[in-house]
């Protein structure tokens, strides 16, 4: 290799200079040894710590009003309506001048109490499906904070979050169902 000419060491030693100003350097005891994480157990000792287990209080008694179930899959909230033999997602009639979004919006609003914070991923539908009463369109929202319960005055009576894979459990309508497969992937 060709040694290097005077201004490329000029420039090699600034370049080294700019990027050690920069470096942070950690404290030794995150770069030398181990460190075990630990916490006191119930006896007043100190343990190692475990991560939470997967299966909740919820999971075991197969709470499906909970969301603190089913921590590793989304879960989807469905709905039962007054003297309904079946379940749904949470739905209304589309007002003239309302977006399909403000729609969605306003079914949702309807039926939980005020306190979670939702967020409605985009303003297109995911899916619509035919129905013999007109078409039922399919938003995409998340509940990013609280806890949803229903409100007193909404029309539906009962409520459960559901995984994807227990959904053909609660949803008969066969249309509906192809359609869900068909957007959260089954």
């Amino acid at each position: 290799m060709p040694e290097a000419s005077e201004w490329e060491t000029e420039y090699l030693t600034w370049q080294h200079k700019m990027h050690s100003r920069e470096k942070k350097e950690l404290p030794e005891e995150f770069t030398t040894e181990k460190m075990v994480i630990e916490q006191e157990g119930s006896e007043g000792g100190v343990g190692r710590w475990q991560p939470a287990p997967r299966e909740t209080e919820a999971d075991i008694a197969m709470d499906t009003r909970s969301l603190r179930r089913k921590l590793d899959q989304r879960l989807f909230l469905l709905v039962k309506g007054k003297g309904a033999s079946s379940w749904q997602f949470p739905q209304t009639e589309h007002t003239a001048g309302e977006t399909m979004r403000q729609t969605a919006e306003r079914a949702l609003q309807e039926t939980i109490q005020e306190g979670p914070q939702t967020y409605f991923v985009g303003n297109a539908p995911m899916g619509h499906v035919d129905h013999s009463s007109g078409k039922a369109f399919y938003h995409k929202a998340q509940l990013i904070k609280g806890e949803a319960a229903l409100k007193q005055s909404a029309r539906a009576v009962e409520y459960v979050w559901v995984s994807k894979q227990e959904m053909p459990q609660y949803i008969q309508d066969e249309a509906t169902q192809t359609l869900l497969s068909q957007m959260l992937g089954n």
